[in-house]
């Protein structure tokens, strides 16, 4: 089965894991948000990076974070969601999880555009067209996760959705030319600079 069962999961013990887990997505909560504070910053509002930061390091900086986070982001979903973790208790926590993956899609956005911003300046290749197939199935997956939550859907459910997910993208990824696509979008591009 594909279900999540706290066989010895006591009363007491729910409720010490209800707090555990609040205080640890109220930092994980702080600490995104400075970061999605810095991306609206930086990304959305169109600030100069700081000094001697290059678009490709900043982009770097906001790839590597989505595995661990996604992960996390799952894990901690399916833990406060669980059939055994409910009550009072969790109000809070489950709160909390709900402004976590907010955060975390928002993190996949601003991921996206900084791969949008990298590859403006520094031209499309094979790998930025993999990292950014690569956050398009991390964000998918993080709002498969929410409504899996929001319209209490099994995990046998959450595990088909995602299934048919990769599907779909090794599909497109099978039929679509992305060394013509790399090619003429590089071109193009190239000709706007001489232009300016």
């Amino acid at each position: 089965r594909l279900n999540f069962v706290w066989t010895d999961l006591t009363p007491s013990a729910s409720q010490i894991l209800a707090k555990i887990m609040m205080r640890g997505l109220l930092l994980f909560n702080l600490v995104f948000l400075v970061q999605n504070l810095l991306d609206v910053e930086y990304l959305w509002a169109g600030a100069a990076l700081p000094a001697g930061m290059t678009y490709a390091e900043y982009a770097h900086r906001g790839a590597y974070p989505l595995i661990a986070t996604a992960l996390i982001a799952g894990g901690l979903t399916l833990l406060a969601f669980s059939g055994k973790c409910s009550g009072p208790d969790w109000k809070w926590a489950r709160i909390l999880v709900y402004i976590w993956l907010g955060q975390n899609v928002f993190l996949v956005a601003s991921s996206l555009l900084r791969l949008e911003k990298y590859v403006s300046v520094y031209s499309l290749t094979g790998l930025r067209v993999a990292a950014a197939v690569w956050m398009l199935i991390v964000g998918v997956g993080l709002c498969l996760i929410l409504y899996k939550v929001l319209r209490a859907k099994s995990m046998r459910w959450l595990f088909w959705a995602n299934g048919v997910q990769l599907l779909i993208v090794l599909l497109f990824v099978m039929f679509f030319d992305s060394s013509r696509f790399i090619a003429e979008y590089n071109f193009a591009h190239c000709r706007e600079i001489s232009k300016v």
